[in-house]
């Protein structure tokens, strides 16, 4: 049995759709003997969480018919005992955990979707709407860091994504050596154009290209974005383009691209690498090719080094 006592019951946070940021939090923290612990630490990646956050969010607003319908992310704590084998999520040791949430009250999926939705470029949306590469992302991510995650959902009933992480006391966990990563590569105010038909993958680049100083335009069509340059082509310093997108894909940008501005410099971005597309992309001149789960850790380092290199692939992942 999973026991709550002496943690913190829950605490709810708003969802802003329009920027994808978490805007406000309310919790029950009104019982002394929870105040231990809160606030509750784990051990993990803060831009790898807000990613697990933009995807999982992003899902469950998509999920609403019409886009209207409530979207819940909460926050816990649970502890698991030894006994609690019947209900302790696989991969989740006994002890107390950070347990969040993400639910919604939107359409929900079939067991037959539920039992895939991890699993690598497996998507319920229509071609041009996504890779599926989101929800394997995130479970990859939670797994990297030592948790679990759950789905429970039934047609018409929406879906709650649950993850449980290993909950640490601050003062006292043994921190790893290289807890405090260096800072990624800052751009100068450069005007980095990005393509990709996943609104998941859009959201969370605009907002990480702020972060890097990159000023970013970002859209989810690749005929806008030839317009874009076509109507201004010395305001862009830089295009980074997903490959796989129906009817339009990432070379045959580049290929546009150049015939516009030949010396723009342009990075792709995929879900699966070939020996052939990396050699595709050399021919084109294109100066990076990023694995797309590797977004967050890989985009500043990129970005810089394409940005000083000549034509030609400069940063091969």
């Amino acid at each position: 049995m999973v026991s709550n006592s002496g943690v913190p019951d829950e605490a709810l946070i708003e969802w802003d759709w329009q920027s994808g940021l978490l805007v406000h939090g309310r919790s029950t923290r009104d019982q002394p003997a929870l105040i231990e612990f809160w606030p509750m630490h784990v051990l993990a990646d803060a831009a790898q969480m807000q990613q697990v956050l933009m995807n999982l969010g992003t899902n469950a607003c998509q999920a609403l018919p019409g886009g209207v319908g409530r979207v819940e992310i909460g926050l816990g704590a649970t502890h698991f005992s030894h006994v609690d084998d019947n209900v302790r999520p696989a991969g989740v040791l006994p002890g107390a955990h950070v347990h969040l949430w993400v639910a919604d009250n939107g359409c929900g999926m079939d067991e037959e979707t539920r039992q895939h939705i991890f699993d690598p470029f497996f998507t319920t949306k229509p071609v041009g709407q996504g890779t599926g590469l989101g929800l394997a992302m995130v479970h990859g991510i939670i797994e990297a860091h030592g948790g679990a995650i759950t789905v429970s959902t039934a047609v018409g009933a929406g879906s709650r994504f649950e993850i449980y992480l290993p909950l640490v006391d601050p003062a006292s966990a043994p921190m790893p050596l290289d807890a405090t990563p260096p800072p990624a590569p800052q751009g100068s105010g450069q005007h980095v154009l990005y393509i990709d038909d996943d609104e998941v993958m859009v959201l969370m680049v605009q907002s990480l290209l702020h972060r890097l100083g990159y000023r970013a335009t970002c859209t989810l069509d690749a005929r806008e974005a030839i317009r874009m340059v076509e109507l201004d082509p010395a305001s862009i310093d830089m295009v980074v383009t997903d490959f796989n997108m129906p009817g339009f894909d990432g070379l045959d940008v580049i290929r546009a691209l150049a015939r516009i501005r030949p010396e723009l410099p342009v990075a792709i971005s995929s879900g699966f690498i070939s020996d052939e597309l990396r050699a595709k992309a050399e021919r084109l001149g294109v100066r990076g090719v990023m694995h797309k789960e590797h977004t967050l850790e890989e985009l500043g380092a990129l970005l810089q080094a394409a940005l000083r290199s000549p034509a030609g692939l400069g940063q091969q992942r």
